[in-house]
Parts: structure tokens; C-alpha cells; sequence
């Protein structure tokens, strides 16, 4: 068979499709008979979804749809959030699915750290309101427990991270507020009269370009090693560091009331100023 001729290909490609069908028809029956097995929990669609309300312990985090502005953060209206993570929040939830129905008994939710959970309520645009309760993680550290309509399942750690949220994670990783709309090398041009503790260190620029916060940590006080001082734009900024990790310096700005950590690597050519 000549594979080159315009009919066979067809003939192949329609076999192939045919194929696929089956497969996909299969494994919907496969999983219609796994007892629920990354099922979807609810028939939420991102479109609909006009507000989001997450407690966290004794804060509130509240995240709204507005027309002009997309998805964002409106309350607590102070902190310099990341749109990623707003924009993200409604399509985490719409497809949000279980990966192992673990009980109906509400009885049992101590035991699955849902006695005292982050509530997250999802308001639609006809003003229908659902509630999803999160707790602790499973055995395992891979999944954690959930639940939703009176019943408690696992999801997968990943969603679990998009979901508990507090003021300390949906911060905006850019902690020196560069503007992220300009190419890298357009912002390290705006940056002049870098000075590391006095020394002045104009090769720095392009590191001081790329840098973002790795995450943000409460509660940290460190002593100052470094004091880098600069002008982006002809505005004064400032960035000091402390100790380093193995992997990591922490931050902090004048500007942030976290502190935060940043990969060693983007800075590495400040170890030997101190």
C-alpha cells in the first residue's frame, strides 16, 4: 500500500479517527465506572462566575469580574495582587473535580481538617451562590480533602494551592513594580545608578530587570547584608537582602510589608561585595 497516494492517506487518517472515538468513548465508560473518579463536582462555568469570597483563618479575600478590568482583587483593596492569580480563580473552580469521593458522613470532619476549613463561596451572575469547604491534606501530601453539596472528596494539591489563598500568597511576585509590559532588556535601560552597600554596580541592571519575589514568608525578621540602591526612571528604589540559603536570599522593599524570598541565582553576582 502506497501511503503517499491522497486516498490511502485519507483512508488512514479516517482509521485513526476512528480509533480515537473509540478510545475516548472507553474511557468515559471507564471512568462512569471508577465510582466517581475525577469526576466533576459541580457544573460551574467560568463565564458565569461574577465573585469569589475565600476566608482564610481571620482574613477574607474577596475577587470580582469587572468589565473594564478583568478579574481582581477588591478587597482587602491595599494589596498589590497578582492578576495571574485572579484571572486564574474562576477556571480552577469551573473545572474543579474530585479525584476520590471519600465520604457522606459530615460527622467525620475533624478528621479531615474540615472542621475549621477555608470557605471559598462562588457567586453567579443570577445571583446563585455555592459553598466549598477545603482542609487538610491527605496522608500523602499529593491531594486534599474537600467538600461540596454535602459530601467530601480529594482534589489534587495543585488546585488545592490555587484555592488557599491568603494576603500573603496572591501577592504579585513582581516586588519591585517594573512594568512587566516591557521586554526585560527595556526595563534593565531604565534602571541606572546601582549601588550595592555604596559600591556602585551598574552590571546589575539586567538581573534587577528579571527579578521576582519566589514567595512571600510572614514573620521573618533577618539582618540586612545588602543594600541595593537604584533609580528606575529617575525614581529612587530600594531592595535589601539578607543572609542566603541554599537556594534562596530574603527580601525585603520598603514598599512591602512581607517579607519575601529570591532565587539566589538571579543574584549571584552580589556574594562577593559583602
Amino acid at each position: 500500500m502506497n501511503i503517499h497516494k491522497p486516498e490511502t492517506a485519507i483512508s488512514l487518517a479516517g482509521i485513526a479517527t476512528g480509533l480515537l472515538l473509540v478510545y475516548i468513548i472507553l474511557l468515559g465508560r471507564a471512568g462512569l465506572s471508577s465510582g466517581r473518579k475525577n469526576a466533576a463536582v459541580w457544573d460551574l462555568p467560568a463565564n458565569k462566575i461574577e465573585k469569589i469570597v475565600i476566608a482564610n483563618g481571620d482574613e477574607e479575600l474577596v475577587f470580582d469580574l469587572s468589565e473594564n478590568a478583568g478579574w481582581g482583587l477588591r478587597s482587602p483593596a491595599d494589596i498589590p495582587f497578582s492578576r495571574e492569580i485572579a484571572n486564574a480563580l474562576p477556571l480552577t473552580l469551573s473545572n474543579l473535580t474530585a479525584e476520590k469521593e471519600i465520604s457522606s458522613n459530615l460527622n467525620s470532619l475533624q478528621e479531615y481538617g474540615l472542621d475549621k476549613p477555608i470557605t471559598i463561596d462562588v457567586i453567579l451572575r443570577n445571583r446563585k451562590e455555592y459553598r466549598l469547604l477545603l482542609g487538610g491534606e491527605s496522608s500523602s501530601g499529593t491531594s486534599r480533602y474537600f467538600s461540596v453539596n454535602g459530601k467530601i472528596y480529594t482534589m489534587s494539591a495543585i488546585a488545592a494551592k490555587a484555592l488557599a489563598l491568603d494576603s500573603i500568597n496572591v501577592r504579585d511576585r513582581n516586588i519591585l513594580r517594573f512594568n512587566r509590559t516591557l521586554r526585560p532588556s527595556y526595563i534593565a535601560a531604565r534602571i541606572a545608578n546601582i549601588r550595592v552597600n555604596g559600591a556602585n554596580r551598574p552590571e546589575l541592571a539586567d538581573a534587577l530587570s528579571r527579578l521576582n519575589a519566589a514567595s512571600f514568608i510572614r514573620d521573618v525578621n533577618f539582618p540586612v547584608v545588602y543594600t541595593i540602591e537604584f533609580d528606575y526612571d529617575g525614581e529612587p528604589r530600594v531592595l535589601y537582602i539578607g543572609e542566603h540559603t541554599a537556594e534562596y536570599y530574603h527580601a525585603k522593599t520598603p514598599e512591602n510589608d512581607a517579607s519575601f524570598t529570591i532565587s539566589k541565582r538571579g543574584l549571584e553576582n552580589i556574594a562577593s561585595l559583602k
